[in-house]
C-alpha cells in the first residue's frame, strides 16, 4: 500500500511539478501556522491542554526537523544562510513554472 501512494504522489509530481510542489507548499504553510496558533494559545491563554495541540506538535516536529537538518546541510556543504537556502528554493519553485514535466527533474541539482 505504501508503495502505492509513493506512486501516486510520484506521478503528480510528474505530471504537474509546479502544480504538486506548490500543493506541498501550501501544507507546509497550513501546518506551520496550525502550529503558529498554537504557540499563540499557550504564550497567550497559558493553558496546555489545548484540544490540537498534540496532534499540531506530531504533525509539526517532523518538518521543523527536517527543515532544521536541510539549513545546516546547506550551511555546512554549500556556506549557505538560511535567507540563501529559502531563496533558492522560492527561485526554483517559481523555475518550475510553465516548464515540461521531464525538464523540471534538472532543477533538483
Amino acid at each position: 500500500m505504501e508503495d502505492r501512494n509513493g506512486l501516486t504522489r510520484t506521478q503528480g509530481l510528474v505530471r504537474n511539478p509546479y502544480g504538486h510542489i506548490t500543493g506541498v507548499t501550501q501544507c507546509l504553510e497550513a501546518t506551520f501556522g496550525a502550529l503558529y496558533r498554537q504557540r499563540n494559545a499557550l504564550a497567550h491563554a497559558g493553558g496546555i491542554d489545548a484540544v490540537a495541540l498534540r496532534s499540531t506538535l506530531s504533525r509539526a516536529a517532523p518538518l521543523v526537523a527536517a527543515g532544521i537538518d536541510r539549513i545546516v546541510d546547506a550551511a555546512l556543504k554549500e556556506g549557505l544562510s538560511p535567507l540563501e537556502l529559502a531563496a533558492r528554493a522560492k527561485l526554483r519553485l517559481e523555475g518550475l513554472r510553465g516548464r515540461a514535466p521531464v525538464d523540471a527533474v534538472d532543477l533538483l541539482g
